[in-house]
């Protein structure tokens, strides 16, 4: 048997609840979610059987007892408070777990092999992903403070650097140690002397699914989580319906975009006021931050969304060319939140 002692620090405030949604909660299943998803996104699989097979042998399933556990061990009372989660409007504040909150939890496996992709599984989404409701809008996001195995710090030079190094860094640990079998990800880091930007070169494969394109990482100087956060949720609200401008008149956000009416503007995730043709599904652009000693920055993670766009009637070159130009302006317009600071 092999134990991850681990230390996660919450950098901005996170929504995480139960039965009670008056109180919030960390919540271990949402942190186990987190992982799973991140091991989907970044890995390749051949096919839906491919996927599946791979994942019950991490997290098991139905039929397939999981070989790993979480355990809680603490989290400090002082550590909750209440935020705003839509703070572009005047909301009642809810409960959340406050930022700069340790929590204190261990993964137990007693599968020795796996262990490493536990802990690389766990840095990779500690970057790229966040906890709770609302955490592809920046809240519920956390970094991993320390992870000790069996008492030693055996990972401690992959939790040291920028957050696209430590990515590059993470694929080569899993190439070393030869867990290719679980899966593999190929990284292709494009420098544009503005922004770092990782590519994820998925390799040929049938498999439709939001898997992760690029992801986007931009050095934030002297700001504060939450105002950021605010302009993101005021530019999610924004993108939905028109606007006044300080003249009076209406602009909308879709404006300056060719055949702007074969948008569907659920492409960026369900929301009011139109028919969406599926159930469920998230957006395909998430926004989350993380930090080291010295940096801070904002995550941009753009996952696939072709899978998408026959149910959401987007077929002809015009309709999907609009709404491409949809999803990138919406992109771009987060980037000039983050302030396209350079390194």
């Amino acid at each position: 048997m092999k134990k991850l002692s681990v230390v996660l620090k919450v950098i901005t405030p996170m929504l995480s609840f139960g039965n009670d949604m008056e109180n919030s909660e960390f919540r271990i299943t949402e942190l186990k979610a987190l992982m799973r998803s991140t091991f989907r996104e970044l890995y390749y699989f051949n096919d839906i059987k491919d996927m599946k097979e791979k994942e019950d042998k991490l997290f098991g399933s139905v039929n397939r007892k999981s070989p790993i556990s979480f355990k809680l061990n603490n989290i400090d009372k002082k550590s909750f408070g209440k935020v705003n989660m839509l703070p572009h409007k005047q909301m009642p504040k809810v409960s959340c777990i406050k930022e700069s909150s340790k929590i204190y939890i261990d993964i137990i496996t007693k599968n020795n092999v796996y262990i490493p992709i536990y802990a690389i599984l766990l840095i990779q989404a500690s970057i790229t992903g966040a906890l709770g409701k609302r955490s592809r809008k920046g809240f519920g996001s956390f970094i991993i403070e320390s992870m000790l195995l069996n008492g030693e710090d055996e990972y401690k030079d992959l939790l040291i650097g920028k957050p696209e190094d430590i990515l590059e860094n993470c694929n080569k640990f899993i190439l070393d140690k030869d867990l290719k079998d679980l899966g593999e990800y190929i990284l292709g880091i494009n420098k544009d002397g503005v922004n770092n930007e990782i590519v994820i070169n998925k390799l040929s494969s049938n498999l439709d699914y939001p898997y992760v394109k690029k992801i986007s990482f931009i050095k934030i100087c002297d700001k504060e989580y939450m105002g950021l956060i605010k302009k993101i949720s005021q530019l999610t609200h924004d993108r939905l319906r028109k606007k006044d401008n300080k003249k009076g008149n209406e602009e909308d956000f879709t404006d300056g975009i060719e055949n702007n009416q074969e948008i569907k503007r659920t492409i960026l995730g369900n929301c009011k006021g139109e028919k969406c043709g599926m159930k469920r599904f998230a957006s395909p652009v998430s926004i989350s931050f993380w930090e080291n000693s010295d940096e801070k920055y904002m995550v941009i993670k753009e996952l696939n969304y072709n899978y998408i766009l026959q149910k959401l009637n987007i077929r002809n070159d015009k309709s999907l060319k609009a709404n491409d130009e949809y999803v990138q302006k919406y992109i771009k317009e987060l980037k000039d939140i983050g302030g396209n600071d350079k390194k």
